[in-house]
């Protein structure tokens, strides 16, 4: 069975190579596949990328974070930045807001809790993660056993591309003593050799 999980995520008020992410569900760790998702939507061209999971309310059942989700996502367009984590929604308001919402084909702040006291919050976490290639993605362990996502390291710049981004000769995984360049560091050894000329 697949398990399914809705979350917000932001870079409004973020500097750059940062990420805001709203988990109604937050158990102390970003998965896998979110932090995927996020390197593929961000392309983010910085080395590093943070990954800031903010203290917000926690759903009480494990069904509604959909709801969560679109709740925080409207609170940052009302907001035109990042809302306070303070906020609490009336989580038994959630679903008939979000179908009235629906009928009336316009979607308004869902509303706040008269008793915040009922609902627990997550502790704010930071990830940090190194991103490499030029999809701009991390690289975990089990990359190694996927032929196209097997990395080599650039002679000149000295950064990691997967095989299958860089289209990476078999020669350069094979001989030790093969200087393999990226394409980037390519593209500038031809201009100036180009100058040269």
């Amino acid at each position: 069975m697949e398990i399914s999980h809705w979350i917000c995520v932001t870079t409004y008020g973020c500097a750059a190579g940062e990420i805001y992410i709203f988990d109604s569900l937050f158990h102390g760790a970003v998965s896998f596949d979110t932090k995927r998702q996020i390197c593929s939507i961000l392309q983010c061209d910085k080395k590093y990328l943070m990954i800031k999971v903010l203290p917000i309310q926690q759903q009480t059942n494990g069904v509604d974070c959909g709801l969560y989700a679109i709740a925080w996502a409207r609170q940052i367009l009302e907001v035109k930045g990042i809302p306070s984590t303070s906020l609490m929604f009336e989580e038994s308001e959630m679903r008939k807001h979000l179908l009235m919402c629906i009928l009336k084909n316009r979607l308004d702040v869902f509303p706040t809790t008269i008793n915040p006291a009922m609902f627990k919050k997550c502790a704010a976490k930071d990830f940090r993660i190194r991103l490499h290639c030029s999809c701009r993605m991390f690289w975990t362990h089990k990359d190694e056993n996927i032929f196209s996502r097997q990395m080599a390291q650039c002679f000149t710049c000295k950064e990691w591309f997967h095989r299958q981004c860089e289209r990476i000769p078999q020669s350069a995984y094979e001989q030790e003593d093969e200087l393999w360049y990226c394409q980037h560091c390519n593209s500038i050894a031809d201009i100036n050799t180009t100058n040269e000329v």
